[in-house]
């Protein structure tokens, strides 16, 4: 069934007064969205190769190679954890993108491993001879690089003129499309 919607000024004029509730819900739409591309920007990044990281140590690969890891050459991966470790939230009226709850292979929180590894960190340990050694952990800035990523590829996309579009098609037409879509 195909409904027809008067173009009568008193009919634009609700439809009108009617926005705000309409637009909230497709712009909620477009930032969910856009939270899910950045969460896979993130996991695609790392397991591509894709975020430009320093490359790991002979060392480092030769020991993960030993432990039986998929991509022992490619920094941060290890068992995949640490790729897919983001998640999206609703808090409020907002969308977020942070670490699952929960801990890595390391016994860390994934919120530690994320921040350790954002910014580096110098570790200090003794090993099972009682021997001290000094683990310097590289700065791999995979949520800033991540995010660089995906603001270059959302460039291609322009939300505002799509709300726009959708804001001018529903008042001539009492029609609408889906933001979450395009």
């Amino acid at each position: 069934m195909k409904y027809k919607f008067s173009s009568k000024q008193s009919a634009v004029r609700n439809r009108v007064k009617n926005l705000p509730q309409i637009f909230e819900k497709s712009i909620r739409s477009a930032r969910r969205k856009e939270a899910e591309e950045y969460a896979k920007t993130f996991e695609q990044g790392i397991k591509n190769r894709e975020l430009n990281l320093a490359p790991l140590k002979p060392e480092t690969i030769k020991r993960k190679r030993s432990q039986g890891m998929a991509k022992p050459s490619t920094p941060l991966f290890g068992r995949g954890q640490f790729s897919e470790m983001m998640q999206v939230t609703q808090q409020g009226e907002k969308w977020v993108v942070k670490p699952k709850r929960g801990k890595h292979h390391s016994g860390l929180t994934y919120a530690a491993i994320l921040e350790i590894h954002e910014k580096g960190k110098t570790i200090k340990r003794k090993t099972k001879s009682g021997k001290a050694v000094t683990i310097r952990i590289q700065p791999r800035p995979s949520k800033s690089r991540a995010y660089q990523l995906w603001l270059r590829r959302r460039k291609k996309v322009d939300t505002n003129r799509q709300v726009w579009k959708e804001i001018n098609q529903r008042i001539k037409t009492g029609k609408s499309y889906e933001l979450s879509n395009k």
